[in-house]
């Protein structure tokens, strides 16, 4: 199994069509595991309105199992 990690638009484009079409089911995964875990942690107190958070690279691996993600790493900032 080959591990990817993007971090910039130009990580995406190393892709060929192939890779990309397996890889947009685990980046739609994390991307709505990130989106719930800010949303959690922003109910919760843990981020105010002012903090910076910042996400973890995008760590992909070419598994074959669409939508196989474990989780996200967000970093918090100005709490």
């Amino acid at each position: 199994m080959k591990e990817q990690s993007f971090c910039m638009v130009t990580d995406f484009l190393e892709l060929d069509e192939q890779a990309f079409q397996r890889m947009l089911p685990d980046l739609i995964e994390w991307h709505r595991l990130t989106r719930k875990s800010f949303s959690t942690l922003k109910g919760l107190g843990y981020i105010a309105e002012t903090a910076k958070v910042n996400v973890g690279d995008f760590i992909w691996i070419d598994d074959g199992k669409p939508g196989n993600r474990e989780g996200v790493s967000l970093k918090i900032q100005g709490k």
